[in-house]
């Protein structure tokens, strides 16, 4: 497996805040990272386990810490809770080569290997413009052209011009900044709302019913990413990657 260890200050900029936590909790996190790459260095992957997530108890995430928290766990066979992180670390570290790598890696060995259901194609089209750009470069790309359509319009009004090439790109620049904006806050509306899950136990059993007086679906093995739909106290209705719904005892998850 591929590993990505980094600095201390690299990871105090990656770090986003989940809760709010004090500036003291973020040189904690910063020190138990670094605590779990050294331990990580040295075989200790258990260790550094520990150590990350005592990271990630400040309050605070990164897709780094995610990542290498996905290395650990990787390390230490527990394939369940390597894909989780690996798959919350992609979504903040989307373009990364070594993390796909190692996520493929790890999805290879899981026992479930079910056929996912084709996506329509503005669904192809929109995962493949999100993962090529992401959230932040639609942002940015959305600010500057309203920057260009403010230039236009300043340009317009300091030499009085009635050229009407001015009004249509002026007005061109507004529609285009105001879909790549919107396309922007959509992307990280989604990337911010994740409802996936992945199977932690060595194998549980897909329900038809919240209820083990129902019948049961199938056997699942741990590794298999859901999608959530729901959940009713102890019990999560789920839908496999081939589209199959069911009801799974919630202990056998964790949420992305």
């Amino acid at each position: 497996m591929k590993s990505l260890l980094s600095y201390s200050a690299f990871v105090l900029i990656g770090f986003c805040w989940v809760a709010n936590p004090a500036f003291g909790q973020v040189e904690e996190a910063v020190r138990a990272f670094d605590e779990g790459n050294q331990l990580y260095k040295e075989g200790r992957y258990e260790d550094a386990i520990i150590a990350y997530e005592r990271a990630r108890a400040q309050g605070y995430t990164s897709g780094l810490l995610n990542y290498n928290l996905g290395n650990a766990y990787y390390r230490s066979d527990k394939l369940g809770q390597a894909i989780r992180f690996y798959e919350k670390a992609k979504i903040l570290l989307p373009e990364s080569e070594e993390l796909i790598h190692n996520l493929s890696i790890a999805k290879s060995q899981t026992k479930d290997q079910f056929s996912e259901l084709p996506l329509p194609a503005w669904a192809t089209w929109w995962q493949g413009l999100v993962a090529k750009n992401g959230a932040r470069a639609l942002f940015f790309g959305g600010l500057f052209v309203y920057l260009i359509a403010i230039g236009l319009f300043a340009h317009r009004i300091r030499t009085r011009t009635t050229n009407p090439w001015y009004r249509r790109a002026r007005s061109l620049a507004v529609v285009l900044a105001t879909v790549l904006l919107g396309l922007a806050f959509l992307a990280s509306s989604q990337s911010g709302s994740y409802d996936m899950a992945v199977v932690i136990a060595d194998e549980t059993q897909l329900w038809e019913e919240p209820s083990l007086e129902g019948n049961m679906v199938m056997s699942i093995h741990e590794g298999l990413v859901l999608d959530l739909v729901q959940q009713q106290a102890e019990w999560a209705e789920v839908r496999l990657p081939n589209g199959t719904r069911g009801w799974v005892n919630v202990s056998a998850l964790a949420e992305v």
